[in-house]
This record gives C-alpha cells, structure tokens and sequence, in this order.
C-alpha cells in the first residue's frame, strides 16, 4: 500500500512497504506539469520490490 512519509511545499516522499529482499530508493524533480506520478512509481509498482520515492517540486536538483 502507497503511503505518504513526507509531504511539504518543496518536496513529497512516498513508501510503498513489501515483504521484499529489495528496497529501491528513488529520488527526482519534478519535470512535468502537475500531477505527475513520482520518478520510477509506475515500473517500481511492477515489481514485487519495496520502494521509495522522493522528489523535489521546486527542480532545483
């Protein structure tokens, strides 16, 4: 299950928890308009991989 960690005017973090070997750790901009989905959020919601993604709005990355 998705679930927010963090959340403010500069950058958004999510989780999603597996019982996985794997934990992968994404971490980006924001290049496209708003709603974007998060970097790697729809090939990593493929995989049985526990993950995180994080990214910063502002793209000053």
């Amino acid at each position: 299950m998705k679930r927010t960690i963090f959340s403010s005017p500069t950058c958004q973090a999510f989780v999603v928890h597996r019982a996985a070997g794997t934990v992968v750790a994404s971490f980006a901009q924001r290049t496209e308009p708003a709603p974007a989905d998060f970097a790697g959020e729809t090939m990593l919601a493929g995989t049985e991989h526990a993950y995180c993604c994080i990214r910063a709005l502002a793209n000053d990355w």
